[in-house]
């Protein structure tokens, strides 16, 4: 059986992660986090909010803007 490590966030959750994923998510991972302002960003966020696969959406607009520049 393979160990399972518990991933506590800042915001009180928690997550069981096995071992062997914690040690993949390390190697082949990078995660970006983003501050935005409620008042000045909420254009943005109602964007966001609107949107089934975040992850997803903002991959695609980067892309998007990517295949602009080339």
């Amino acid at each position: 059986m393979e160990a399972k490590v518990e991933v506590k966030y800042k915001d009180g959750s928690k997550e069981v992660k096995y071992f062997s994923q914690k040690k993949y998510d390390k190697k082949n991972t990078t995660q970006f986090r983003m501050k935005l302002n409620n008042n000045t960003d909420k254009d943005i966020l109602n964007w966001l909010a609107n949107q089934s696969n975040k992850q997803g959406a903002v991959k695609r607009l980067i892309r998007n803007e990517i295949e602009k520049k080339k």
